[in-house]
């Protein structure tokens, strides 16, 4: 009945006169004899009187009146002095939502066929402008970031479930609340508890908008995937900040290896490039922090030698199960090798430098290429193979031009002596399978 009603009906100059000076009238009165959230209360009763009652007067002015009357609530909410108090923002939530979904479900063509849209924009940001405010006030700035972050989410998911566009829209105020809040705090050294949940409720949300798009197909896919992958890369970003800020000099190589292992293990098993492309990211951040110990003068760990492992571990994975990915192809599986046969070089050069001789580092670069040179048979990969040829001509080369001007005769013949035995090593294994590595070359 009330949309036919609304199409049927249309403006009249007279009727809009004294319904102006009604309101005018009404806000008087209204500001004349309360005060405080009472006058929030009538303000909002007016408002919803003046849809409800839209069968009885018959006046599409009286229901711009309404709309105004809901304005002038939240200027009026906004007003009060103890914002952290639920019930009045919880009222003025209730009716800008009521609002909404009224003009969401009347639509009013006789008027202005633009008018529902703009109306449903304004009471979006009504609620959500309420929402926001409360939270600012009843919050800490620290525990600010965990609770922006889920309201954005229930925002988001109230938006979809109700097809209203315009508050799904409205909750991403609530994401870039979040990331200012966390760029006000995170000098301040707050709890990484806090951002941490924050940055996880994000992620939560992209996993929400992935559930819900498979549930309403109705709703176009391009609100879901920028949204979801925005959320995912601040969720990324932000955590991997974290994990510099908060995490042991010694782990983060370690963590962000980790986790690069997770993401990449998820690509392969889902075969989704989407987590390939985090797993990336991660690496790269990884192999900062490796760059960041080596110039330091921190002697290596087992952490580093664990990261440089998931590395290899990973490339593994990937031959194995990602060859049909473009985003995955052998130039990446090439670098991946390098950098973790460069990685594991540098880490075993530098622990044997820190506490032995030349000596001994000439014969642990030879071992890292005989370990390399073996992989390259064992798995059938020539890049272990290429990379273990180059460590040992570096270490013919230091043998040639540093060892023999510089240590003592002993320990000369002994460089010759184990550099000569894993020469002939691997020169007997290039013979032995040298069918074998004609095809695999």
């Amino acid at each position: 009945h009330q949309r036919g009603l609304l199409k049927e009906l249309s403006f009249q100059k007279r009727a809009g006169a004294f319904v102006i000076l009604a309101t005018i009238l009404g806000l008087a009165a209204t500001a004349h004899a309360t005060e405080g959230t009472s006058t929030v209360y009538v303000l909002l009763g007016i408002s919803l009187a003046g849809a409800l009652t839209l069968p009885w007067h018959r006046l599409p002015e009286v229901l711009l009146a309404a709309q105004a009357f809901a304005v002038i609530g939240f200027l009026k909410y906004l007003g009060l002095p103890n914002l952290a108090d639920p019930l009045p923002g919880l009222v003025m939530v209730g009716a800008s939502l009521f609002h909404l979904h009224w003009w969401q479900r009347s639509p009013c063509t006789a008027t202005a066929q633009i008018l529902p849209s703009v109306l449903i924009w304004l009471h979006s940001a009504l609620a959500v402008g309420t929402i926001l405010v409360w939270a600012l006030a009843a919050f800490a700035p620290n525990v600010e970031l965990p609770v922006f972050a889920g309201l954005g989410l229930l925002v988001f998911a109230y938006g979809l479930l109700t097809r209203t566009g315009s508050f799904v829209a409205m909750s991403q105020i609530f994401v870039a609340a979040t990331l200012l809040r966390f760029v006000s705090v995170m000098m301040d050294g707050i709890p990484w508890i806090f951002p941490a949940s924050a940055f996880g409720l994000l992620a939560l949300q992209s996993g929400v908008s992935h559930l819900l798009q498979h549930r309403l197909p109705d709703v176009p896919a391009t609100i879901f995937i920028p949204h979801r992958r925005v959320l995912e890369v601040i969720a990324l970003v932000g955590a991997t900040f974290l994990v510099f800020q908060n995490v042991p000099a010694s782990w983060i190589f370690l963590v962000l290896s980790s986790a690069a292992f997770f993401f990449f293990f998820t690509a392969a098993t889902l075969k989704n490039s989407v987590p390939l492309n985090y797993a990336i990211f991660l690496a790269l951040f990884a192999a900062f922090q490796f760059l960041r110990q080596f110039f330091s003068p921190a002697i290596p760990s087992w952490q580093d030698f664990a990261g440089i492992a998931l590395l290899l571990i990973s490339q593994q994975i990937g031959r194995r199960r990602m060859q049909e990915m473009t985003l995955y192809s052998r130039p990446v599986e090439h670098v991946s090798i390098a950098a973790g046969i460069l990685g594991l070089w540098l880490l075993v050069g530098e622990m044997v430098a820190a506490s032995a001789q030349g000596f001994f580092l000439t014969v642990s670069w030879a071992v890292v290429a005989a370990i390399s040179m073996t992989l390259g048979f064992a798995l059938k990969e020539r890049a272990y193979r290429w990379a273990g040829l180059v460590i040992l001509c570096l270490s013919i080369v230091r043998i040639m031009v540093v060892d023999v001007w510089q240590l003592e005769t002993i320990y000369r013949i002994l460089s010759f002596l184990v550099l000569g035995v894993i020469l002939v090593a691997i020169g007997f294994l290039y013979n032995r399978f040298a069918d074998a590595l004609r095809k695999w070359m």
